[in-house]
């Protein structure tokens, strides 16, 4: 119990002033540092963490009369509610709780008998850190509720810290340290769930609001109309074939297509060949563009002139460096566009090599 010494049970107003009508939300605690009229501080520097704890005993926070619950053991009166606290949550100026008011809590607030809220609260002795909400209280002596309650309250702490650690299910003697750290990451957990339903209602184009139900019935309809559409499609398996087996007919078939373009690129440049239409040292040009567009080449040969003697075969003498140009090369030079000079200048450096 060393550790719950450190703590201390306390029921303070901070001034807090009721409107004339019962609110549903009460703040109950401002962020930051919290000053009493007696000079005392506390500091409120992990909102989330507390709300965790404030709620983690599972039962509604009650809020009496003049924090007669802590007081009743010593004047023996009864201590009745004024309302419940439902719900804590973080707000951008403190901690806010909604309350259930009972109907004589209710009507005493609008007959103005009370004007201020004071939260009983848990915090660190040394460093004044509040740690848990356990209770407000209506009063209407603010100045005078800012007083630690019965010393030590170990036994508010240590019911606290157990009912704490059995929400999380840890084991009964867990400090608290640990149990805040199981609800720092129940709250990370949390709020990725929550991220990842809603991406699941956004997948089935659901309601942003839909529930469990509504997104399991939207799951059912989905694989039902999945299936209906399965057992529409006319497709066959047994129609299919491995994917290796089409790739590698597929593979052939371009080959094929390939040779026998090449095929048809020779058969049209030899034809053009022996009726004089293409010069032997041109064949190379005209077997490159028969194989890239076939009709396009037999269009060039229909209007082309005749540039050699039909069905020769060319001069069959190699040429000499220095020699003049035979007829055929003459062809080659009108229809590849060259000079006479540039040609024969690139022939005899072939020849002399």
């Amino acid at each position: 119990m060393a550790r719950l010494m450190a703590f201390q049970t306390i029921k303070a107003t901070c001034s807090i002033v009721l409107p004339a009508d019962p609110p549903e939300w009460v703040h109950l605690m401002p962020l930051g540092s919290i000053e009493a009229r007696d000079g005392r501080k506390w500091t409120l520097k992990d909102p989330q963490a507390v709300v965790a704890a404030s709620a983690a005993r599972g039962l509604d926070a009650v809020v009496d009369y003049e924090h007669q619950t802590d007081l009743a053991e010593k004047n023996g009166q009864p201590a009745p509610a004024a309302g419940w606290i439902k719900e804590f949550q973080v707000r951008a100026d403190g901690i806010w709780g909604r309350v259930d008011w009972t109907t004589l809590g209710a009507d005493r607030i609008r007959a103005k008998e009370y004007r201020y809220l004071s939260p009983t609260f848990l915090a660190d002795k040394k460093t004044g850190e509040v740690k848990a909400i356990l209770r407000a209280a209506l009063t209407n002596n603010p100045a005078l509720d800012l007083v630690a309650l019965a010393t030590e309250r170990d036994d508010c702490m240590e019911e606290l810290l157990k009912a704490l650690a059995a929400a999380l299910g840890l084991p009964e003697n867990t400090t608290q340290e640990t149990a805040l750290a199981k609800v720092g990451d129940l709250v990370k957990s949390a709020k990725t769930a929550e991220e990842t339903v809603a991406a699941i209602r956004t997948s089935l184009k659901v309601d942003a609001t839909a529930d469990a139900t509504a997104i399991a019935k939207a799951i059912d309809t989905a694989v039902a109309k999945a299936k209906e559409e399965a057992a529409k499609s006319d497709v066959d398996p047994k129609a299919f074939v491995p994917r290796a087996e089409f790739d590698r007919v597929a593979t052939q078939l371009t080959k094929m297509q390939t040779d026998l373009s090449a095929d048809k690129a020779t058969e049209a440049v030899e034809a053009a060949m022996r009726e004089g239409k293409i010069a032997p040292a041109s064949k190379d040009w005209a077997m490159a563009y028969a194989k890239k567009d076939a009709e396009g080449f037999a269009d060039y040969v229909k209007g082309a002139p005749v540039v050699v003697t039909p069905g020769g075969g060319g001069n069959p003498t190699p040429p000499k460096a220095g020699s003049p140009l035979t007829e055929d090369e003459l062809a080659t030079c009108r229809q590849l566009g060259l000079t006479e000079e540039a040609f024969k200048k690139t022939r005899d450096a072939e020849v002399t090599r």
